[in-house]
């Protein structure tokens, strides 16, 4: 399946979808598509493995360590820190993983994350993405 073509059909001009709205298709949001997009954009073979971390905040530190316990469980190296200054009183899930940015694997995620702050009353915030994969990096 193709998700960056030249062959897909043109938008009507200010017709912009949702961002919490999934392509059919695939099953993936709009926003992360963007996000694959950009990666395109910027020169990423998504066919290769990559470093990728989600994030996820809560107002509680004893919920973050149970969001750190679910993310290791599903093979994601998960940390939670205190956020400093006017964040403080916010605790951040980090978990990153390498892996093949392919539409399962980017569905899979979302609804981890997502399902991890809903039940522990989290808020999730995405993604981010290195544009090298691991067989790319660039040597000085």
């Amino acid at each position: 399946m193709r998700l960056f073509g030249r062959n897909r059909p043109p938008r009507s001009s200010g017709e912009r979808p949702p961002l919490d709205s999934r392509y059919q298709e695939a099953g993936v949001h709009f926003k992360d598509l963007m996000l694959l997009q950009q990666l395109v954009d910027a020169g990423a073979d998504l066919s290769l493995p990559r470093h990728v971390v989600y994030f996820v905040y809560f107002d509680d530190p004893s919920r973050a360590e149970q969001a750190v316990g679910r993310a290791d469980a599903a093979g994601y190296r998960a940390r939670s820190t205190a956020l400093p200054g006017a964040y403080a009183g916010t605790w951040s899930l980090n978990a990153d993983i390498i892996t093949v940015l392919d539409p399962a694997a980017v569905v899979a995620a979302d609804e981890l994350f997502t399902s991890v702050a809903g039940e522990l009353g989290g808020e999730y915030d995405g993604w981010e993405a290195s544009v090298y994969s691991m067989n790319t990096l660039p040597v000085d």
